[in-house]
């Protein structure tokens, strides 16, 4: 009786299909088989992970790392040489002399720009010049006999405050006591030249440098000799050499230099614009 109440007492016993029963353990196993596969299947409930939505703002690298959104460029460094600050403009006869002292109804034009461009860029070194944007007229002497330039003044159009006029035009007397004047072609012994300086801000000069500009139309070299050269640098290499009343074809611009075609092939180089007396 008693062994009969125990088995009664032990509970219900799980059979397989093929009627083998199953122990403590295999009863665990299969419930748990039953909450965690079937269950989710017949409940239509997904336990597996879905994969990650790729984000449209954000980039990841390999790691994993989030980098964020593309860094900008960086922007071009562009390296400005003195005369890009400076803009001179073509000489202007204002007056003449013979050897006598006797003024002139009408002057030639020398072609001394070779000769005054370097000093009017060294004018950039003058403290005066520090942080100045605008423009001086500046006037002086050219004086064949004794090969000196002297005199310097402001002329009319200068809109920069008076007393850095007065010292830029100091640091131009120290330049021009050392200037010679070589023996250009001159019909007389003295004229009053003016040449009109553009002192440009750091972010004007950049602008100017970079930007070309289509340009047409014909030139004439104004200089005994002016160099045709690959880019519109002055350092830039040297491609041709053309003398005074050589025909040149514009077809584009750069800040103070010129793009032209210089032969019958079509070739093309850089003048800069003082050559062919444009400004």
């Amino acid at each position: 009786m008693m062994a009969a109440a125990k088995k009664r007492d032990a509970g219900p016993v799980v059979r397989t299909s093929d009627g083998q029963s199953l122990g403590r353990v295999g009863v665990i196993a299969l419930v748990g088989f039953v909450i965690g596969i079937v269950w989710p299947r017949l409940a239509g409930v997904s336990l597996v992970p879905e994969a990650p939505v790729e984000s449209e703002t954000a980039l990841v690298d390999a790691a994993g790392d989030e980098l964020g959104e593309a860094a900008p460029p960086e922007p071009e460094l562009i390296e400005l040489m003195p005369e890009d600050r400076l803009g001179i403009g073509p000489a202007q006869v204002t007056s003449c002399v013979d050897s006598a002292g006797k003024k002139k109804a009408s002057c030639d034009k020398p072609d001394i720009d070779e000769v005054v461009h370097p000093h009017l860029i060294a004018l950039l070194g003058c403290p005066a010049a520090t942080g100045v944007f605008g423009t001086l007229s500046l006037g002086f002497k050219v004086n064949f006999d004794k090969k000196k330039l002297s005199d310097p003044i402001s002329g009319r159009s200068t809109d920069l405050p008076e007393s850095t006029a007065k010292e830029l035009l100091l640091c131009a007397k120290k330049e021009f006591d050392a200037a010679q004047v070589p023996g250009v072609p001159h019909d007389y012994a003295e004229y009053q030249v003016f040449y009109s300086l553009d002192f440009k801000t750091p972010e004007a000069a950049a602008e100017e440098k970079t930007a070309t500009t289509p340009a047409s139309g014909q030139a004439t070299v104004q200089w005994h000799s002016a160099q045709v050269r690959k880019e519109p640098e002055r350092e830039a290499e040297v491609q041709a050499r053309l003398l005074s009343g050589a025909r040149v074809v514009v077809t584009g611009r750069r800040a103070e230099w010129f793009r032209v075609k210089y032969d019958a092939r079509g070739r093309e180089g850089w003048i800069h614009g003082a050559a062919l007396g444009l400004k």
